[in-house]
């Protein structure tokens, strides 16, 4: 780095000529960070991060430590260079995901069955080589963050019933299976009531208002 001059010379005819002071200058490092500096999801659920990152593509992050029961390293890295990476962590299985056309690689450490109601350490670094949030050559380059893991609840159980016989007929959005969306008009439509007994040959549905299965109903972790 600093200031420099550059001579050039006309092998022909001998003239020189220099340049202006030309100012060099070290390039930019790069930077990684999470979007959200708190990120609050239930048990059972799926965790979304977001990683920004400046002037590198790769970014180590750290989920939780040792002293909490849960730990999970990875890398991630922005594919499709729009300067940033979602993660999708299930918080029942651990499997991690990134979206668009991103990629995530991460390695459990002490992983859980469900993870805990608590609030877990985040920490990201931007990386080219092998630097984790732990061996940093510089701490300030490394980034933190909070995952707030909070109780899931389940705010209502119903039950309803339909008809066996009309049951093949509900399927109103043409897609040959009677699905929920369908479920979900039969019962606008009063096609399918409400009840707590069920007659032999009809068909029972269980409706649950709950927070905290999509990480059981979606266990590979998928986008919607």
């Amino acid at each position: 780095t600093g200031n420099f001059t550059v001579q050039l010379t006309d092998v022909s005819s001998g003239v020189t000529d220099t340049t202006d002071d030309i100012e060099v200058t070290e390039a930019a490092e790069g930077s990684a960070e999470f979007a959200d500096s708190t990120v609050t999801q239930q048990r059972g659920d799926i965790v979304e991060l977001t990683v920004n990152v400046t002037s590198v593509e790769d970014a180590g992050v750290k989920i939780g430590s040792e002293s909490s029961g849960f730990l999970i390293n990875g890398t991630v890295t922005d594919e499709n260079d729009d300067d940033q990476v979602t993660i999708r962590l299930n918080n029942v299985n651990f499997n991690t995901v990134a979206n668009s056309n991103d990629t995530a690689i991460f390695v459990e450490e002490t992983p859980d069955n469900v993870l805990a109601a608590s609030n877990y350490n985040l920490r990201v670094l931007p990386t080219t080589d092998d630097t984790t949030p732990d061996n940093a050559d510089d701490p300030g380059d490394v980034q933190t963050g909070s995952l707030v893991i909070e109780e899931r609840f389940t705010e209502n159980f119903r039950t309803h019933v339909a008809p066996g016989a009309q049951f093949g007929s509900l399927d109103f959005n043409d897609d040959d299976t009677v699905d929920v969306e369908d479920i979900q008009t039969g019962i606008q439509d009063d096609l399918i009531t409400q009840r707590n007994q069920v007659a032999a040959g009809d068909v029972l549905i269980h409706q649950v208002v709950a927070s905290g299965l999509d990480g059981f109903v979606n266990p590979d972790t998928v986008d919607p």
